[in-house]
C-alpha cells in the first residue's frame, strides 16, 4: 500500500511537471512574439505569419525554419497541442523527454528562427533583383492549389560536386531503359521531398 501511494505521488508530480513545462513553452512563445494582454496564441502567431511577405513564406530556408513556419501557419486554439508540436519541431525531442537544458535550447533556437525569418523578410522585396541567382519551383498540391518554393543558389562544396556527379552519372547509366519523363519525375519527386 505504501509503494502504491508513492507511485501515485510520483505520477502526479511528473504530470504536474509536464503541465508546467507546457505552460512555460507557451509563455516563452508569447513573450518572444510580443503578445498583448488577452491575445490568444492563435491570434498572435497568425498575425505574425500574415505580416510576412509572400517571398518569405515561399523561401526554402537552410535549417528547420520551414517546418516551424508550416506549424505556425496551421496553429489552432489548442495551445497545449501546438506547444508540444513546436517543441518537437524545434528541438527534435518530445516534450516528455526534455530537461532544463533542452528548455533553454528551445528558447535559443526559437529566437534564432524568428530572427532568421524576420531578417530575410526585411529584405525579401529587395531580393527580386536576383536574376540567375535564385530557383523557383511551382507544384500543384492535392487540393489543386499552386505551391511556390524558392531558394537561392549557393556555391558547391566538394561533397556537393561529388553528389552532382553521382546523380548525373546514375541518370546517364540508365540510358534508354527509362524515359526522359520518368527521369524528370524521379528528380522532381526527390526535389519535392527536400522542399
Amino acid at each position: 500500500e505504501t509503494v502504491s501511494d508513492q507511485i501515485k505521488s510520483c505520477k502526479q508530480e511528473l504530470d504536474q511537471a509536464k503541465d508546467e513545462l507546457i505552460h512555460r513553452v507557451i509563455r516563452e512563445i508569447r513573450i518572444m512574439f510580443g503578445a498583448s494582454e488577452g491575445m490568444s496564441l492563435n491570434t498572435l502567431l497568425t498575425e505574425w505569419y500574415e505580416s510576412l511577405s509572400k517571398n518569405t513564406i515561399q523561401n526554402l530556408f537552410a535549417n528547420n525554419e520551414n517546418a516551424v513556419l508550416k506549424l505556425i501557419s496551421t496553429v489552432t486554439n489548442d495551445e497545449r497541442m501546438f506547444a508540444e508540436r513546436i517543441a518537437k519541431a524545434v528541438t527534435g525531442l518530445r516534450i516528455d523527454d526534455w530537461n532544463n537544458s533542452i528548455l533553454e535550447q528551445f528558447i535559443a533556437s526559437l529566437q534564432q528562427f524568428k530572427a532568421t525569418v524576420e531578417d530575410f523578410d526585411s529584405t525579401a522585396d529587395q531580393r527580386q533583383d536576383t536574376k540567375g541567382k535564385q530557383y523557383k519551383i511551382i507544384t500543384i498540391n492535392e487540393d489543386g492549389k499552386e505551391e511556390v518554393k524558392s531558394f537561392e543558389r549557393v556555391e558547391y562544396s566538394r561533397r556537393a560536386e561529388l553528389l552532382y556527379r553521382d546523380i548525373t552519372g546514375a541518370i546517364s547509366d540508365m540510358g534508354q531503359s527509362i524515359s526522359e519523363q520518368e527521369k524528370r519525375q524521379v528528380l522532381f519527386e526527390i526535389l519535392e521531398s527536400l522542399c
